[in-house]
């Protein structure tokens, strides 16, 4: 009889007796590697045996207390190129792994190559190549005036050679060019596969932690534009930078996606010249100029990357479309954010773009993530200066802003808008904070039509005690907050979009953890901060970016409506191993009847339904798990009438049930008409506690504004 094979997935580690392309259990791509089974005595598979492992206890423990662990004198290292530096938070790190990854002919060999001329090390430097040949890398050192007798050049792709290699040469900083080129000749397997890139990577992580040294490793990109091979490896080095461009412009960026030892909010600039990378320290200027002035479709945009502001032109392009339905295309900026300025220029300006193609760039090849609307003083400070340096050229500025204290401190004209409507014009001179905030509020307050209670008597289901988060950042942060949530009640956070209330819907569900300060849970102090552990602690959360964080839109109605139960014996076999489809299919089939979720099936995928019917399923969802708490962000942005309408009436039946809720929301309406007792918060405090009955709205204005 043939021997028995099976096939193991190098990434994940499933058994399956048949190959497939794409591993069924974690759907990587080609990880499924041959195997011999083992066969009993009969011929016939057996099982695979268990036995204990004995271990030999150490004469002496190696663990070190912390406060006899050795800390070096100079821990970083700086790479002599200051934008590469600041993206590192300082430089390399010694005793750390760098993983640098980007499309071919970016120029990741190049900044390399720099970085061995300037680096600040005493040692030698090993550079390796698997890709070219010692004459091919002196060819390319010459042009970019890289001459360092301490840098050595080895070309070589077996693991088992290239560790004695490093040494040998008493390396103190190592290049590996690329990961994917290396290979351990005790593996069965080629260079590049799964297997291959964790093991030999494993190993050089090992040397670079014993020893002391610092490795950069060189990965490739797939066709999708993420580094290739298994995705583990981006967790075992401590950063993962990205340098990226359009090789059709000059310039480069550097981003960090992971980093232990620093910030990823940085971001390097550099200029791709014929005697390689050059720094661009002011990228503001060199992005604008050669903007040409007084040219349609051209306008010139302040956004912060990282710490520091940065001045880029954004061109935009319709035109009549030919085509049945019309073009979106869009460089530098996320075609998502194009399609909802769409959306919202047509419905508040009336502008149709359905029979308009749409092109929207960055010019000079620059990517913009998504503006960070939480500046320093500083930074501030620094975005004024060069509002006003443009004003003084003759140039006039839309300031868009929800800081109250920024717009009066810029602005010489303001205008108020609330809910989608010009509430009015006015100048700075004959405003104030108070006057502001009376107008984006309103001053009417309609009596609400639900009945407001009173629950200081009921149990405490959440409590937050002088708790910390981040709180040097005023608008990102949270600054010695306390506050209880009582069994049966609606608690709504009132306050200027951008004053801790993200932070605080993240810490108050495990998403991120206090840096100070206790958080309780049905007087039970919480000591693990992930969100399942909250999940077990009957929290519940509806968050304030739906697509992003609520729901997986390519998942069908059914599955997003278990996705946190698939463990249960309801709906699965061996805690979520073998799922009851059948099960979810007929649960899935009550709820959307239950919470009139609109769709023609279940089986139809999350991201096809309309906002509202998104948001119902995310309702369905966290509300059926029976929660003790309840966190809501902004839960009716972007719905209709009838869909908020029907969001209320479940909270307000939860809040029957005994479920404490948490309401966060920018619709200052919405606090009012929900709440049964109102906190404001600014910059990270909470300013006030005030009753849902007849609350006093000039007060609560002023405590918006920090008074």
């Amino acid at each position: 009889m043939a021997p028995k094979t099976n096939y193991i997935c190098a990434n994940c580690g499933s058994v399956t007796a048949k190959w497939f392309g794409k591993c069924p259990d974690c759907g990587e791509w080609n990880t499924l590697e041959e195997c011999a089974a083992p066969t009993s005595a009969s011929g016939r598979p057996a099982a695979p045996k268990r036995t204990e492992k004995i271990y030999t206890l150490p004469e002496r423990s190696n663990a070190v207390p912390i406060d006899r662990v050795a800390f070096p004198q100079y821990i970083r290292i700086s790479t002599g190129i200051g934008e590469f530096d600041r993206v590192l938070g300082g430089g390399l790190v010694k005793g750390s792994v760098v993983l640098l990854s980007g499309e071919p002919g970016i120029g990741k060999s190049t900044l390399l190559l720099q970085i061995c001329q300037f680096i600040d090390v005493g040692s030698r430097i090993l550079y390796v190549s698997g890709e070219e040949s010692p004459s091919q890398i002196k060819l390319r050192a010459g042009r970019l005036g890289v001459d360092n007798s301490r840098l050595s050049i080895l070309a070589e792709t077996n693991v088992n050679k290239i560790i004695p290699e490093i040494d040998l040469n008493g390396a103190e900083v190592v290049v590996i060019d690329s990961i994917q080129t290396i290979y351990d000749d005790e593996v069965a397997s080629s260079q590049g596969t799964v297997t291959q890139v964790k093991q030999t990577a494993m190993q050089l992580i090992h040397k670079a932690k014993t020893d002391g040294i610092t490795i950069v490793i060189v990965g490739h990109v797939n066709k999708d534009g993420a580094i290739a091979g298994p995705k583990v490896l981006e967790h075992m080095v401590d950063a993962v930078l990205y340098f990226e461009g359009d090789k059709q412009h000059i310039f480069r960026i550097i981003r960090a996606a992971k980093n232990r030892f620093g910030s990823t909010n940085e971001i390097g600039v550099f200029e791709m010249l014929d005697d390689g990378l050059s720094e661009v320290e002011n990228p503001s200027e060199l992005l604008m100029a050669q903007r040409q002035a007084d040219v349609s479709g051209s306008c010139a945009v302040c956004v912060i990357e990282g710490s520091r502001p940065i001045i880029a032109e954004i061109q935009a392009l319709t035109s009549p479309t030919v085509y049945p339905s019309p073009r979106r295309m869009s460089a530098g900026i996320d075609y998502n954010r194009l399609s909802l300025l769409l959306a919202v220029l047509e419905k508040r300006l009336g502008l149709k773009y359905s029979t308009q193609d749409v092109y929207l760039s960055v010019a000079g090849g620059l990517r913009l993530d998504e503006p960070s609307a939480a500046l320093t003083d500083i930074e501030v400070e620094g975005l004024f200066a060069i509002m006003r340096k443009l004003i003084g050229e003759g140039k006039s500025i839309i300031f868009i802003s929800h800081k109250m204290r920024e717009v009066l401190h810029i602005s010489d004209r303001i205008t108020v808008l609330r809910l989608g409507e010009v509430v009015g014009t006015v100048n700075r001179a004959d405003t104030d904070g108070q006057k502001l905030a009376n107008m984006m509020i309103g001053k009417e307050l309609s009596e609400s039509q639900y009945e407001k209670k009173d629950a200081s008597g009921a149990e405490v289901v959440a409590e937050l005690s002088h708790v910390d988060y981040d709180k040097e950042h005023k608008h990102s942060g949270v600054n010695d907050m306390s506050l209880k949530i009582h069994r049966g009640e609606i608690v709504g956070i009132a306050g200027v979009d951008g004053n801790g209330q993200t932070q605080l819907a993240q810490l108050i569900t495990g998403v991120i953890a206090p840096q100070s300060g206790s958080i309780y849970l049905k007087d039970k102090q919480v000591a693990v901060f992930d969100p399942n552990a909250f999940i077990t602690d009957d929290v519940s959360h509806v968050p304030e970016d739906r697509n992003a964080q609520g729901l997986i839109g390519d998942m069908s109605i059914a599955e997003n409506l278990v996705l946190k139960a698939t463990d249960q014996p309801q709906f699965s076999k061996g805690h979520g191993l073998l799922l009851n489809k059948p099960a979810i299919h007929e649960y899935a089939e009550e709820m959307v009847k239950k919470y009139d979720v609109r769709c023609t099936s279940t089986e139809q995928t999350v991201r096809s339904l309309s906002g509202g019917n998104q948001q119902k399923v995310i309702l369905a969802r966290e509300l059926e798990s029976q929660p003790s708490l309840l966190v809501m962000a902004h839960p009716t942005r972007g719905l209709d009438i009838g869909a908020a309408g029907f969001v209320h009436e479940q909270m307000i039946a939860a809040r029957q049930r005994g479920v404490g809720i948490l309401l966060i929301s920018a619709d200052f309406d919405e606090i009012l008409e929900m709440s049964d007792r109102i906190l404001v918060c600014f910059e990270g405090q909470i300013m006030g506690e005030y009753s849902g009955k007849n609350p006093p709205i000039e007060e609560i204005s002023l405590a918006m504004t920090g008074k």
